[in-house]
This record gives C-alpha cells, structure tokens and sequence, in this order.
C-alpha cells in the first residue's frame, strides 16, 4: 500500500495527472492554435454522470459559462497544439447532482489538437482526483 501523501499533493497522482504532466512538457510552438476566442458547446462526462453547457473563451485568457444547474468561471491557455483550462463549477440553481456529485469544484482540464474542428480534453476536479472527466468543445455556429 502506498505511503500517504502530504499537503501540496495528498494523494499519488492519478494516470491521468500523469498524462497531463507529460503532456506539457516540449510544446510545439510552430502550430496554430487549437481554440478561437469565442462561444463553444461543452460536452463533458464522469463515471458518476454526464452533462452539456456553453462555455466563452476570452482573449484575456478567461473563460465563463454554464449549463442548466451549474455556473463556470476560470482562465484558459494554448501553446501550439496544447491547450489547458483551470476553472471551478459551483451550482447556481437546485438540481440533479453534478458529474462529480459535488456543488463547488475546481477542475483541471488539458487537450490537444487532433486536427478536426472540435477540441476533446481530459481532467480532473482537486476534490474528486481519481474521478476522470472527459470533455469535447465544439465551436458554436456563428449566426451570421
């Protein structure tokens, strides 16, 4: 059994901290980015449950949004085909439980460009580590 963590890290990362670490690291600076500044759909999922919302990027690097029950707030960065998002999710509204059957969580997520026009990340929430979140953006049509 592994020894337990401390306070900066209380427990052994998960395969998907991992992943994100290595991730990062070597960016390709020669790409375009992956994200436009701009409204997408967000699809995301955990082994608990599922949901769909909007989400803005901002050029300052910001990101909002929400969906029927919870509201989104956190900041955003790309370097070549990486792209990294730190946000919390506190419910605004009742409702069902959220994708990690908590009310506030901070969450983590990281991606990277596979060429087509929608983005899929992996993540995490800091209160929930061994819970995978998987998300798919999808740039919003434009109405003009």
């Amino acid at each position: 059994m592994p020894a337990a963590g401390n306070l900066l890290w209380p427990d052994p990362p998960t395969r998907i901290q991992l992943e994100m670490r290595h991730a990062y690291r070597g960016m390709n600076r020669g790409y375009v980015g992956l994200i436009t500044l701009g409204q997408y759909s967000v699809w995301f999922k955990t082994p608990v449950g599922e949901g769909a919302g909007v989400v803005e990027f901002a050029p300052d690097g910001k990101l909002a949004g929400g969906d029927s029950t919870f509201s989104y707030e956190g900041n955003w960065t790309q370097e070549g085909k990486r792209f990294r998002a730190t946000l919390s999710a506190k419910r605004a509204v009742a409702g069902p439980p959220g994708v990690f059957g908590l009310d506030e969580v901070d969450i983590v997520v990281a991606g990277q460009s596979d060429g087509s026009s929608s983005v899929s990340c992996k993540g995490f929430a800091t209160q929930a580590p061994g819970l995978e979140l998987e998300v798919v953006l999808i740039p919003a049509e434009k109405p003009w």
